[in-house]
C-alpha cells in the first residue's frame, strides 16, 4: 500500500511542478548553464525520536520487581551526519524541486533510510523512480553523501548533471581553523595527459589534474612543488548512445601552452577501471571553485542561451522561448465610507507660535468662563488642552474649537 501511495504522490507532484512552471523542458537553460527551476534538490533529514529510551531498554517495577519494556521507536539507530557528528533518530531522504521565489517548493519523493550509512543508496533509488516523471530536469543538487559510483549512475544512466562538492582530503569541521594544518585541504589527483596540436603542426603534452573537482594544468616548480593552474570551463555537453549518455567538458587553455581548447571526459570507462582511477569521484561537470552558476539568468541572457541537442535526445527539440506576459494592473480597491479615515482640519494657529514640538497643545482661557467667546478675562487664567496639536497659546477663539 505504501508503494502505491508513493507512486500516486510522485505522479501528482510531478504534474503540479510542471503546472507552476518547474522542471519545464521548454524553458530556458542548457547543460553549460542549467537553470535553478530545472534542478532536483535532495538531502537526508534526521528526525529525533519521541522517546529517550532505545529499543530493548527495560525498567524494573519497584513494587513487584517485574521488568517492563520502555516505550521506544524500533526504527531509530545511530548514524553520522555530514559534519561527523553522531545523530540518533530516524533518517529520511527528501527529493524536491524549487525556484528562487517563495512558496515555490514541490516535494517530489521521500523515503526511509533502513540502514545506517544507506543514505546514498536510498537517494539513488528515489532519483531512478522520479526522473522518468520529470523529463525537463537538468541536474541533481546534493551534498557529499553521493560518491563516485553514484555520480556514474547519474551521468550515464539518468543523464543528469550532479552538482555537489568533492569530499576533502583533510577536514576538521568541529575544531577551530586557526592554523593552516587544521583547515580544509582540497583533494589533488592526476587525471590524464593530453596531446595538444598547435596551428603550425607542432604537438606537446600537458598533464591535467583535478583539485576539488576543478580541472587544471599541473606543473612542477624548481623546489618540487606542484603548481596548479585552473582552466575556465566554456562548454558542457552530452551525447546519447545505446548504453546511456556520454558527458564532456571543454576548457580554455592559457597562452603559455599555446592557447586553444581541450576536451575532458566526465564519465568513467574501461580505461579508468584498468588504472584504478575513479574519475566521477574527483572530476565535477560544474565545480564549486569555477565560475558561479548564473541562477537565475537575466531575461536578456536567458533568451540567448541555447545549445543544440543531438538526434535521439529524449527531450523535445528547442523552440522559441516562451515570454512571460507583463502583470495585469490591479484596479484600485474601493473602501466603504465608514472605513475611510476621518481627520480633523489643521489648527489655524499651528504655524504662528509652535513653542512645544511634542506634547499637548495648550490654550489660555479666562477663569470662570466656559469658552463661549474670547472676551477679556475676569479672573486668573487657566490652561485647557487644545484638540488640534502641539501648539502653545492657540489664538483661535474657543467657539471655533470642535467639541472634545
Amino acid at each position: 500500500i505504501l508503494d502505491q501511495l508513493g507512486a500516486i504522490h510522485r505522479r501528482a507532484a510531478a504534474d503540479q511542478a510542471v503546472e507552476i512552471g518547474l522542471l519545464d523542458r521548454a524553458a530556458a537553460g542548457s547543460w553549460t548553464h542549467p537553470q535553478l527551476d530545472r534542478m532536483l534538490h535532495g538531502d537526508g533529514k534526521f528526525i529525533p525520536p519521541l522517546y529517550r529510551a532505545k529499543p530493548g531498554d527495560v525498567r524494573p517495577n519497584t513494587d513487584t520487581g517485574e521488568l517492563r519494556p520502555l516505550r521506544a521507536e524500533p526504527d531509530t539507530a545511530l548514524d553520522f551526519e555530514g559534519t561527523g557528528e553522531v545523530a540518533f533518530g530516524t533518517k529520511f531522504v527528501i527529493l524536491a524541486t524549487r525556484e528562487s521565489g517563495v512558496h515555490a517548493r514541490i516535494l517530489l519523493d521521500a523515503a526511509f533510510v533502513p540502514t545506517p550509512g544507506g543514505e546514498a543508496g536510498t537517494a539513488l533509488a528515489c532519483l531512478e523512480r522520479t526522473v522518468p516523471l520529470v523529463p525537463g530536469a537538468q541536474g541533481v543538487v546534493y551534498d557529499t553523501a553521493l560518491r563516485g559510483v553514484h555520480h556514474q549512475t547519474i551521468l550515464r544512466d539518468l543523464g543528469l548533471l550532479p552538482i555537489n562538492r568533492v569530499a576533502a582530503a583533510q577536514a576538521n569541521p568541529n575544531g577551530p581553523r586557526r592554523h593552516q594544518r587544521d583547515r580544509q585541504a582540497e583533494k589533488l589527483v592526476y587525471v590524464e595527459t593530453k596531446t595538444i596540436t598547435q596551428t603550425d603542426g607542432t604537438t606537446h603534452k600537458i598533464d591535467l589534474y583535478a583539485r576539488g573537482g576543478t580541472i587544471g594544468i599541473g606543473t612542477l616548480a624548481a623546489d618540487g612543488e606542484l603548481l596548479f593552474t585552473p582552466l575556465p570551463r566554456i562548454r558542457t555537453h552530452r551525447n546519447a548512445d545505446k548504453s546511456g549518455y556520454r558527458w564532456y567538458n571543454h576548457y580554455r587553455l592559457p597562452d603559455h601552452p599555446g592557447g586553444g581548447t581541450v576536451t575532458v571526459r566526465l564519465h568513467g570507462d574501461a580505461t579508468d577501471v584498468a588504472r584504478k582511477f575513479n574519475r566521477t569521484e574527483n572530476v565535477r561537470p560544474i565545480p564549486p571553485r569555477g565560475p558561479r552558476l548564473p541562477w537565475p539568468l537575466p531575461a536578456t541572457q536567458r533568451r540567448r542561451v541555447h545549445q543544440p541537442r543531438p538526434r535521439g535526445h529524449p527531450l523535445a527539440p528547442p523552440g522559441p522561448q516562451p515570454r512571460t506576459p507583463p502583470p495585469t494592473p490591479q484596479p484600485p480597491r474601493l473602501r466603504p465610507h465608514d472605513q475611510l479615515t476621518r481627520r480633523r482640519p489643521p489648527c489655524p494657529g499651528r504655524h504662528r507660535r509652535c513653542l512645544r514640538p511634542r506634547g499637548p497643545h495648550w490654550r489660555v482661557l479666562p477663569a470662570g468662563r466656559s469658552g463661549a467667546s474670547a472676551a477679556a478675562p475676569t479672573g486668573p487664567a487657566r490652561l485647557t488642552a487644545c484638540p488640534w496639536g502641539p501648539v502653545q497659546g492657540c489664538p483661535v477663539p474657543f467657539s471655533q474649537y470642535p467639541p472634545s
